[in-house]
């Protein structure tokens, strides 16, 4: 990534998590659900095992259940518009084109597993499945193409920044991905890490050509890219977070989901990364989508269905007490002052209670001090890093 994202992901809002305030929604299903999809604000769909697909026409308040034609697992949802899409699953391709009320069968696809679905415009799409394949339409589902790519398992995820670049991951492929640049027609392999211990990329998510994301399972990787794949850079959690699904609704706001209720948050277009979990929910989290940068919904174990009210507050941890700051409050004043037990290397940083920082400094020793001259009177919390511990405090500056 760029310089400074190194720099923001050192410390990053570890201890400062911004956290939606989440609502359980009746799902009427006790199986795992693994994908949904809004073509429009009201109207909703989501999938899971043994056939089961719901769908809402009130912005996610309630769902019901549809008829589908297998009971085998349904992995990914797409729509082009209020009425067409189409669902990817254990046992085929199925598209729809009256809102999900009817399904077909595609008979040009075999009917092995098949596991996303990305349309790059309103006429090409693509379909992920076994065994390295990647389907491809250039007329809006009425015949399909099998492309053949370096990868021989099963291909996870897809994202198309553009018409023309594409990305897919997969499971088990020892931190290999797949690029194309001519509008899927070819795709190359290229590696974020050196082959090793497998690593299933299941997530992958770019908001340009260039800048992307990817998040994987089994050993727990989140990095992320500024040229297009050439290089990765890892991006700092609270902890290890193993993904299943990225999604940025806009270029500054993302969002990631993964094992154990494991929900992560960006408002600085993936720069830094709060990591949180869904409260009083302790199973895997499959899919997130947002419709804005407040509306969204995660999907998972159990029957889950969350939805973020859209409605933030900073949650403060408690005090350190193995680090001081003074004069708090600090009225009047210009310069804070910072001591610890033991010699703190790297960054320092006050953040103010949307989750934004405001001011950051290199820092190296056990006592500091910071000019917030320019910094408006307010509520903030410092952090700080001491022996790979985040330390922070809050504090309270009266600028006049």
């Amino acid at each position: 990534m760029k310089s400074h994202l190194l720099a923001c992901t050192c410390l990053l809002l570890s201890a400062l998590d911004l956290s939606a305030q989440w609502v359980q929604k009746a799902s009427g299903t006790s199986v795992a659900l693994f994908d949904l999809y809004f073509p429009n604000r009201d109207t909703g769909y989501v999938v899971g095992q043994d056939g089961v697909i719901l769908r809402s026409f009130d912005v996610g308040e309630s769902w019901s259940a549809l008829s589908f034609p297998t009971s085998a697992g349904l992995n990914a949802v797409h729509f082009l518009n209020g009425h067409e899409g189409w669902v990817a699953s254990d046992s085929g391709l199925y598209h729809t084109m009256d809102a999900g009320d009817s399904w077909t069968l595609e008979p040009s696809l075999s009917r092995d597993g098949w596991y996303d679905i990305e349309f790059s415009d309103a006429n090409t799409g693509f379909v992920s499945g076994e065994d390295g394949k990647i389907a491809r339409t250039a007329d809006r589902g009425q015949t399909w193409t099998i492309l053949s790519t370096p990868l021989v398992r099963k291909l996870a995820s897809l994202s198309f920044p553009s018409a023309q670049v594409g990305y897919a991951t997969g499971v088990g492929y020892n931190w290999q991905f797949l690029k194309t640049t001519d509008g899927g027609l070819n795709w190359v392999m290229d590696t974020i890490r050196p082959i090793g211990n497998i690593c299933s990329l299941e997530a992958v998510f770019f908001t340009s050509e260039t800048r992307g994301f990817i998040g994987g399972w089994y050993i727990a990787t989140f990095v992320g890219t500024d040229d297009g794949g050439v290089s990765w850079s890892d991006l700092a959690t609270a902890g290890p977070v193993d993904l299943y699904s990225i999604h940025f609704p806009d270029s500054l706001h993302g969002f990631a989901c993964g094992w154990h209720s494991t929900f992560c948050r960006s408002q600085d277009g993936g720069d830094t990364w709060s990591q949180d979990t869904i409260p009083g929910f302790t199973g895997n989290l499959y899919a997130v989508r947002f419709l804005d940068a407040q509306t969204g919904f995660v999907v998972g174990d159990m029957g889950a269905i969350f939805k973020s009210s859209g409605s933030t507050a900073i949650h403060i941890p408690p005090r350190a007490t193995d680090m001081k700051v003074f004069p708090n409050p600090l009225a009047n004043g210009t310069v804070l002052h910072w001591e610890t037990l033991s010699a703190c290397t790297g960054l320092m940083e006050i953040v103010d209670m949307q989750g934004a920082c405001v001011h950051r400094k290199t820092i190296s020793g056990v006592q500091g001090s910071v000019d917030l001259t320019d910094v408006p009177s307010g509520q903030y919390v410092i952090q700080l890093m001491e022996n790979g511990k985040l330390l922070h405090r809050e504090i309270l500056l009266i600028n006049r």
